[in-house]
């Protein structure tokens, strides 16, 4: 029978020591803590490729957003344009409508317009005259 005796723990080698089982507790230790800081390392990786890839999603939601506002700001522009040209048109309807109604009451009372455009034109003269 060989002189040797049985390890401690029943998965060393029988040709070990069995005062090799403190080293390998202290190898797997190492070894476990290298595992856990490249896991880290990984997880750290994967974290880093998502927020890339975030920030390139949201630029593009940006870019496409200002598009957006550039177009409603231009629809919204020729909107009031059409708007103010509309007001416009309906001003100046409203301005022909008068200048007719003038001429025709002019025509039908010229004596009248003639004596109400003296007194206007002297009014507007004698305020002028003051200063």
């Amino acid at each position: 029978m060989s002189n040797q005796t049985t390890p401690m723990d029943p998965d060393l080698p029988y040709d070990e020591p069995p005062n090799a089982q403190p080293k390998l507790h202290d190898d797997l230790r190492h070894d476990s803590a290298d595992a856990r800081e490249a896991a880290a390392e990984a997880h750290a990786h994967v974290d880093m490729d998502r927020l890339k890839r975030d920030l390139e999603s949201l630029r593009k939601d940006f870019a496409s957003l200002s598009g957006t506002l550039r177009e409603v700001a231009y629809a919204r522009g020729e909107e009031g344009a059409a708007m103010v040209r509309d007001y416009a048109d309906q001003a100046r309807g409203q301005a022909e409508n008068y200048i007719a109604e003038a001429e025709r009451t002019v025509a039908r009372n010229p004596l009248v317009s003639v004596a109400a455009a003296f007194g206007i034109g002297y009014l507007i003269g004698r305020i002028m005259d003051r200063d």
